[in-house]
């Protein structure tokens, strides 16, 4: 066999270089297709902010911070509530655990609490005659918010009022039985006002956990408001002010403010969380797959798009039964 004709056999055919350019054609549509369709995704996501910020709503959680400190400070509870759970926060013992147990023991209706208990609490509410104060002060005021330190990172915002607003909480109510249990119910109705504030000092432009802690803000001073009812007789005029009270907390309630907050802490991650941060974040967690949605989200931002559009959608689907009357809330969720 000639050198020619063993050459021309090693020589790839006509067939191999058809084949391998339309290999590479393949992957260069199929390349093309991916940026156009991740292209397509994320100009509808912006489409879809655009039209959040033309209904008037805020989209980042900067926007959600300058609302709340949009709040004028003369009106602003919170600004001074912060002071006595401070107080609450500094004098906290472990010691005085048991105690809060056993001051929040369930009685039943109308039974008052025996005379070393009463003791004990009495000491107890003592020990915080100053946070009281400063509580019945800011209870002057109907609405707050809570003054927040702007992160990188949203979802990392430092709440530090939440556990103390627990306690305060507890303190108005225990104050409420006491003076009920004193036949003093003009007392009692000042201190279940004060409650009431306390709650509706987490008000104005909440995160939704926020909410969550003014709901049980809430269910206790009910708890106090019934024991104290149930222990003594209070003057029409306090009854008047306490319906007065009752009605505003349940018009101040909204989740609304919340969903839209919680909506736009999300945002930060679907736009303005960096590469290196979604990469990092999925070494946080065990699950593969949420590591791998992670991963996949630094290296095409259309798929976090496409998660950032069904996410609004659902938020949407929220705010428009948030918009509901509470009794069509409750049909439609049966």
């Amino acid at each position: 066999m000639s050198d020619w004709q063993d050459r021309d056999r090693r020589r790839p055919s006509r067939g191999c270089w058809v084949f391998a350019a339309v290999v590479v054609l393949l992957f260069v549509a199929l390349g093309a297709a991916i940026y156009l369709h991740d292209y397509s995704l994320r100009r509808k996501f912006e489409a879809k902010v655009e039209s959040l910020r033309a209904a008037g709503q805020p989209v980042t959680f900067a926007e959600v911070l300058a609302l709340r400190d949009a709040m004028p400070d003369e009106e602003n509870s919170a600004l001074v509530f912060v002071d006595a759970l401070q107080l609450l926060e500094d004098t906290y013992r472990r010691e005085d655990a048991p105690i809060e147990r056993a001051l929040d023991q369930t009685k039943a209706l109308g039974v008052k609490h025996s005379d070393q208990v009463r003791q004990m609490a009495r000491a107890y509410l003592d020990a915080r005659a100053d946070a009281l104060e400063i509580i019945h002060e800011g209870a002057q005021l109907r609405e707050g918010v809570y003054p927040l330190q702007p992160t990188e990172q949203p979802y990392a915002v430092e709440l530090p009022h939440l556990s103390p607003l627990r306690s305060a909480a507890q303190l108005c109510a225990l104050e409420a039985t006491l003076r009920a249990e004193s036949a003093d119910g003009e007392g009692a109705a000042e201190s279940v006002v004060a409650g009431r504030r306390l709650a509706s000092s987490l008000g104005h432009w909440p995160l939704f956990i926020e909410v969550l802690i003014r709901f049980h803000a809430d269910s206790i001073m009910l708890k106090g408001l019934e024991r104290s009812l149930a222990l003594c007789e209070m003057p029409p005029e306090q009854l008047r002010r306490l319906r007065e009270e009752l009605a505003e907390e349940a018009e101040q309630l909204s989740l609304e403010p919340a969903f839209l907050a919680e909506r736009a802490n999300a945002h930060h991650i679907f736009t303005e969380a960096t590469s290196k941060e979604l990469a990092a974040e999925s070494g946080r967690y065990d699950d593969w797959r949420l590591k791998l949605r992670l991963k996949l989200y630094a290296l095409l931002p259309g798929l976090l798009a496409r998660d950032g559009l069904f996410y609004y959608e659902i938020m949407d689907e929220y705010l428009a039964t948030c918009a509901l009357p509470a009794r069509q809330r409750l049909q439609e969720s049966a």
